[in-house]
């Protein structure tokens, strides 16, 4: 999973491993924390603008 994504962290499972959206088809994956990195991107999809609102109405 090298140079892949933007995705959306869906949820913490513990201190190193997240559950992750892959795409818009609900696909997810969990993964160790040192194959993540901060998307710095100015123009990310709309899928993941999508699922980001929903998760930050979902955690209010």
């Amino acid at each position: 999973m090298s140079n892949e994504g933007p995705f959306v962290v869906k949820k913490s499972l513990s201190n190193v491993n997240f559950r992750i959206l892959l795409n818009r088809n609900e696909k997810e994956k969990v993964v160790n924390h040192n194959k993540l990195k901060t998307y710095e991107g100015i123009n990310a999809p709309k899928w993941l603008q999508t699922e980001r609102r929903k998760l930050k109405m979902n955690k209010e």
